[in-house]
């Protein structure tokens, strides 16, 4: 009877995080648009200048090479996430160091983002609002969200995906500006080097991809056919990228560009109608919710790291304690210069856990076929 109760429970738990090809798409697709977009060109501009739309490109191909890494490593790990795969390959205790170093990760882009949104929000918004009560609302909504199991925060992912296609209604309505696309001429502005560095600010915009190192046992679907959604994940990020970024360059000149931060609410505020005005304010207000999902990857990857180390897998516990823990540090950071040092930073260290960890972790895969070092 008790083995019939575990079995029972063992599938309803599967059955609870499985999620299908469709809405491993729109997982990808919204862990990866959010704050970032508004940006993008700004800092793409920084380094390449009117070849900002070619530094997108080049960030869409590394970005694709890093998925590449990823699903050859958890395919090799059939059923395991990185927190099995870690201590399956390093061993016990380096294997659960490296659990807890996504901990902290999670943690660290989690303080980020709602740092990032509080600063946006109360720029544009809500001047005069307290920046804790932002915070505090933002977290508060990431953690109803995030304490939800993956079937249901991936069917949410799926639905305010139309949110998206709402931005694209209205960046229609900048073609009625003056759009000058010879901005983006001539290609060989910018040197290869410049356009590199300015695919570096872009590729840390894509960030979230990485969930699939914790959800990709979960995806009902064959390896193969996980691939071709993943890559076509990708490519709709990065072409939505590539749209506005190619937009906002026509629409301001270099020299307005390298001073506007946040280019594609810029280009929205100038459009004019009637019955409705400042258009900007309108779209952020709802454009809160796919940053949200932001948080929400972050705070699934912390909890999960934190439950497979101190509570039997449970994520219950991890999501109210870490979310404490990220107000605590967001609350500390208002000044601007520490807000861009902090994303900075983070941006840097980013690339260890969504290139560097993986990467080793499947290099010594081959090497030991799966067995592990001390094998």
């Amino acid at each position: 009877m008790s083995e019939r109760w575990a079995t029972h429970e063992a599938g309803k738990n599967m059955n609870e995080k499985s999620i299908t090809l469709n809405q491993l798409f729109f997982v990808i697709v919204q862990a990866q648009i959010g704050i970032s977009l508004l940006s993008i060109p700004f800092k793409a501009h920084k380094y390449a200048k009117g070849n900002a739309w070619i530094s997108v490109i080049i960030a869409g191909l590394i970005v694709q090479i890093f998925v590449l890494i990823i699903w050859m490593l958890m395919k090799r790990h059939k059923g395991k996430t990185i927190l099995e795969i870690s201590q399956t390959v390093l061993g016990k205790y380096i294997g659960n160091l490296v659990n807890f170093s996504y901990l902290l990760y999670g943690v660290l882009v989690m303080s980020n983002v709602v740092i990032l949104y509080a600063d946006i929000i109360e720029r544009w918004i809500l001047e005069t609002t307290p920046k804790t009560v932002m915070i505090f609302l933002i977290i508060a909504t990431g953690i109803y969200l995030g304490k939800q199991n993956l079937r249901v925060i991936a069917r949410f992912f799926t639905i305010v995906n139309v949110l998206v296609f709402l931005l694209f209604v209205l960046s229609f309505f900048a073609f009625s500006n003056n759009l000058s696309f010879t901005n983006l001429l001539p290609i060989s502005q910018s040197s290869f080097t410049d356009m590199f560095k300015g695919s570096t600010q872009v590729t840390s915009a894509l960030l979230g991809f990485e969930i699939l190192l914790f959800i990709f046992p979960f995806v009902l679907g064959q390896e193969k056919q996980m691939l071709k959604k993943m890559t076509s994940a990708i490519a709709t990020v990065v072409i939505i990228y590539l749209y506005f970024a190619v937009l906002t360059l026509a629409t301001f000149s270099q020299k307005e560009i390298a001073i506007v931060p946040e280019p594609v609410l810029y280009m929205l505020k100038g459009l004019n109608f009637r019955v409705v005005e400042r258009i900007d304010m309108i779209f952020l207000s709802y454009w809160i919710i796919p940053m949200t999902t932001s948080f929400v990857v972050y705070l699934y990857i912390a909890s999960s790291a934190a439950g497979k180390m101190f509570h039997k897998g449970k994520r219950k516990y991890p999501v109210w304690y870490l979310s404490i823990l990220v107000f605590g540090i967001a609350y500390f950071f208002s000044d601007a210069i520490q807000i861009q040092t902090f994303n900075h930073y983070t941006a840097v260290i980013s690339l260890i856990f969504i290139f560097g960890i993986p990467l080793f972790l499947l290099l010594l895969s081959i090497i030991f076929k799966n067995r592990g070092i001390r094998a």
